[in-house]
């Protein structure tokens, strides 16, 4: 997975230029956001496997260490890492009844050095109708989109309203078929092939869809 979307061909840029490669990640809620991001910075930064949903995006910088910077209306605070879901889910600051205006994780992480920053997305879903325009507001900043899908799912209606807003920022995009290790034995073509078809059918431009699993 890591050659497939980090590699040379996707033009991730040197740690000396002045912007990073962002790579914006979407998904529903346990679709394994967190999980694909560990995966990529080759660490465990995030915490996965947890019911908190996440509420506001947050940006993941290179840093000398782990540490969160929480932007406020009237200040900015440096607090531990673990305290990101205070102010970063839907349950701990419902509504952004804290007043957040902005999230950002610092870690050492060899892709970070060379040059990424991802963007961990609230869930698909969370927004509802309104959750399309919200990420737009997000788009003009990334370089290129992970939209997760659990494989044992189905893409609907968010997922394909996303890729359009990615088609209509002109930012590519690839469709992640997740938690592919628990599909039954041979299953995972027909459901790459299944998802390729449903957007064929919904999109001007079929994006790649990429099995992930725990052993990719």
């Amino acid at each position: 997975i890591s050659a497939c979307l980090v590699g040379s061909e996707m033009c991730i840029r040197d740690s000396a230029q002045p912007h990073p490669y962002e790579i914006a990640v979407f998904g529903k809620p346990g679709s394994g956001k967190s999980s694909l991001i560990n995966r990529l910075l080759e660490t465990e930064l995030l915490p996965v496997n947890t019911m908190p949903i996440t509420a506001m995006p947050v940006r993941i910088v290179d840093g000398s260490e782990p540490r969160l910077r929480v932007s406020f209306l009237d200040r900015v605070e440096e607090l531990p890492v673990s305290r990101l879901t205070e102010f970063g889910t839907g349950e701990s600051n419902p509504g952004n009844s804290k007043r957040v205006v902005a999230l950002e994780v610092s870690a050492q992480s060899r892709r970070l050095q060379q040059g990424c920053a991802f963007l961990d997305m609230p869930g698909i879903g969370y927004f509802a109708a309104g959750e399309t325009q919200f990420a737009s507001a997000y788009l003009p900043g990334s370089s290129l989109a992970l939209v997760l899908v659990d494989g044992r799912s189905s893409i609907g209606p968010g997922e394909l309203g996303l890729m359009r807003a990615l088609a209509a920022a002109s930012i590519p995009a690839f469709v992640m078929v997740s938690k592919c290790d628990l599909l039954p034995p041979g299953d995972v073509e027909q459901v790459v092939t299944s998802f390729r078809d449903t957007l064929a059918q919904h999109l001007d431009s079929v994006p790649e869809v990429i099995p992930t699993g725990s052993m990719n």
